[in-house]
C-alpha cells in the first residue's frame, strides 16, 4: 500500500475471513428448543449475550436487531428471547455491516443443525416448507391475520369518530388503535411435551421492556422489596425517564424528609396473639381496600410501560386497592375508566379559570371516579435539576 500511495496508483485490500471486522463482534447464545419427532419446532427459549466492550456505543441497538432476526425464516409458535449487553474490558466494537441481523440468523441455523443431528436428518429436512419454513405459513396465516387487523383498525377508527361526534365528550368504552395493537402483541406460552422434551414457559407480553430488556448484569434473585424494584427500574429505563420518576426538586430536601417520615413508621410488636386469621382490610373515604395502602397520583406512566395508567388501574384492581389518577397522566379518564372496575380517585389543581377545573371534575364524575384530590401547594412548578440536565 505504501508504494501505491507514493506512486499515486490505486490499490485494493483483500481481507482474510479471520481479519474481517464482524468476527470481533462477539455475540454468544444459549438456547432450549422443543420439537417433534418429524422436526417441527414447537418452542424456543433463547438467551443472547452481546460483548459490548468497555462502552455501550451501539451495542443495545445491535443486540435488539440480533433478537429480531433470531427466528430467521421459521415459524416458531412459542418464543421467549432475552438479550443482555455485557460490559467487558475489551475495546468498544462500535457498529458493523449487518448491524446484528446476521448474528441472529446464525444463532438460528445453529439450533437447526442441532435438531438435524439429534433426529439424524439433514438440515434441509428441518427447513422444508412443510415443516418450519414460513413460505406457506405467511400466506395461509400471517397475511390473513394482518388483513383482519387492518379491518379491525378501520372499525375502531370509525367507532371513535362516531363517539367524538355524537358522544358530547363522553368516550367511555372506546378502544384505540394502540390498545388493539398491544392486545394483538400478547402471546401465551403453553406447555410443550413431546417425548423427552417437556418444559413450560410463562405468559409474557412482547411489547414494552419485559422481553428483550437489556441489563449489564443479572440480579441474583427476584426483587423482594421496594429498593430492589427501584434498582431494576434504574437498569431498564433510559436515564432521563428514571431521573424523572426518581428525583425531586432542587436539593431534594422534601424528598428525603418524606422518605424519613415513612421510615419512622414501624409495626408495634405484639406477642401471644392469635394470628391464624389476619385481616388488613380497611376503608379509605368509605371505600373498601385490601390494606391501608393506595396508589398515589403520579404522571406520565407511559414512560415506563406502553399502556400507561391503564396498566396501573388494572394492577390496583387486581390488588383490591384504590388508584388515584393524576391530572398529568398520559391516559384519559375515559381510557382508565373503561379498562377495569377499580375504585378510582382523581387528582387535579385549582386553576385560575374555575370553568377548567369544573370540566375536569365533571368528566371524572361521569366516568365513575369516586373522589377528587386537590393539589394546593403548587403555586409554581418545582425546579427539577435532573430534568434540566437531561434536556
Amino acid at each position: 500500500p505504501y508504494a501505491a500511495i507514493l506512486c499515486l496508483f490505486p490499490f485494493f485490500f483483500f481481507f482474510f475471513f479471520n481479519s474481517w471486522l464482524a468476527v470481533y463482534y462477539k455475540i454468544d447464545s444459549a438456547f432450549k428448543v422443543g420439537f417433534k419427532n418429524d422436526g417441527k419446532v414447537l418452542a424456543l427459549d433463547l438467551e443472547i449475550y452481546n460483548n459490548a466492550g468497555n462502552s455501550l456505543d451501539l451495542s443495545i441497538a445491535i443486540l435488539e436487531r440480533a433478537m429480531f432476526h433470531s427466528d430467521n425464516v421459521y415459524e416458531i409458535p412459542n418464543v421467549k428471547i432475552n438479550g443482555r449487553v455485557c460490559f467487558t474490558n475489551f475495546p468498544s466494537n462500535t457498529a458493523f455491516r449487518g448491524f446484528g441481523g446476521p448474528q441472529g440468523m446464525v444463532i438460528t441455523e445453529n439450533w437447526v443443525q442441532r435438531i438435524a443431528l439429534e433426529l439424524k436428518k439433514s438440515p434441509e429436512e428441518i427447513r422444508v416448507p412443510k415443516g418450519n419454513h414460513l413460505i406457506e405459513i405467511m400466506i395461509r396465516h400471517r397475511v390473513q391475520q394482518f388483513l383482519n387487523l387492518l379491518s379491525l383498525v378501520g372499525v375502531i377508527v370509525l367507532q371513535n369518530t362516531q363517539n367524538l361526534i355524537s358522544g358530547g365528550g363522553d368516550c367511555s368504552g372506546r378502544l384505540t388503535t394502540a390498545q388493539l395493537l398491544l392486545y394483538e402483541a400478547k402471546v401465551t406460552i403453553v406447555s410443550v411435551h413431546d417425548g423427552e422434551y417437556h418444559w413450560f414457559l410463562e405468559r409474557f407480553p412482547i411489547n414494552s421492556k419485559l422481553v428483550g430488556a437489556v441489563f449489564s448484569e443479572k440480579m441474583a434473585s427476584e426483587p423482594v422489596n421496594v429498593n430492589e424494584f427501584q434498582e431494576l427500574a434504574r437498569r431498564a429505563l433510559p436515564k432521563m425517564y428514571f431521573d424523572f420518576y426518581n428525583g425531586g426538586a432542587e436539593d431534594q430536601h422534601t424528598l428525603r424528609e418524606n422518605m424519613e417520615a415513612f421510615r419512622r413508621i414501624t409495626f408495634q410488636p405484639r406477642v401471644l396473639v392469635d394470628v391464624s386469621r389476619i385481616d388488613m382490610s380497611t376503608t379509605i373515604l368509605g371505600y373498601p381496600t385490601s390494606a391501608p395502602i393506595m396508589i398515589a397520583p403520579t404522571g406520565l406512566h407511559k414512560l415506563a410501560r406502553a399502556e400507561g395508567e391503564v396498566a396501573t388501574a388494572r394492577a390496583a384492581a387486581a390488588c383490591n386497592t384504590i388508584m388515584a389518577m393524576s391530572f398529568s397522566a398520559d391516559c384519559t379518564v375515559e381510557e382508565v375508566a373503561s379498562s377495569c372496575n377499580a375504585i378510582r380517585f382523581f387528582q387535579t389543581y385549582v386553576y385560575k379559570r374555575r370553568d377548567v377545573t369544573a370540566v375536569l371534575v365533571q368528566r371524572a364524575e361521569r366516568n365513575g371516579f369516586k373522589a377528587i384530590m386537590l393539589t394546593v401547594d403548587t403555586p409554581r412548578l418545582g425546579r427539577r435539576e435532573a430534568d434540566i440536565k437531561n434536556k
